[in-house]
């Protein structure tokens, strides 16, 4: 479920996406000629390329003033993510700077593929838009989601409405 949340929310805005596959052939390029050049073992050029259209996307993502790419049109969007990669042995926990979208972090995608490959999480931390911003203008809500042995669990620090809780507890059953 956290994974699927971590899908819904975290999703390349389809500008960006469209110049990811714009660079294509020239990504692909550059992966032939290394691995050749290297004299590399081509049971890894699939993995280079996945890579190399991660790095395209990284630089187009941190580019310049794209922050509100990242918020508009989002339920919710992405601050920290927490998961472990069992294939790899490794622990993944990047979190952005206070309201910042995780997306538009160079941490992001450095941990970006790991997730993705293993279609895991253990935490994850959203801004959720408030449903009635006129009294909370200014203060979104951070909600936690995890997991604990045999349950799971979402949590604020901040004062939620009841309209705010609905929206979360929605978020939660439509992904279960």
């Amino acid at each position: 479920m956290l994974y699927r949340l971590y899908e819904k929310y975290f999703f390349t805005p389809v500008d960006v996406e469209n110049k990811v596959k714009s660079q294509k052939s020239l990504t692909k390029a550059f992966v032939d000629k290394f691995f050749s050049d290297l004299h590399l073992d081509v049971r890894n050029k699939e993995k280079a390329i996945i890579d190399a259209d991660i790095l395209v996307e990284k630089y187009i993502s941190i580019n310049g003033d794209n922050e509100n790419i990242f918020k508009e049109g989002r339920p919710a969007y992405l601050i920290k993510v927490t998961a472990d990669d069992e294939l790899e042995l490794t622990r993944i926990d990047t979190a952005s700077y206070k309201k910042v979208p995780l997306q538009y972090t160079e941490n992001f995608f450095d941990s970006k593929k790991s997730v993705v490959k293993s279609k895991k999480c253990n935490r994850l931390n959203l801004i959720f838009k408030r449903k009635d911003e006129r009294y909370l203008c200014g203060n979104p809500l951070v909600v936690q989601f995890g997991t604990n042995i045999n349950y799971g669990y979402f949590k604020t620090v901040q004062y939620a409405e009841e309209d705010d809780i609905q929206n979360v507890l929605q978020a939660i059953f439509e992904n279960y």
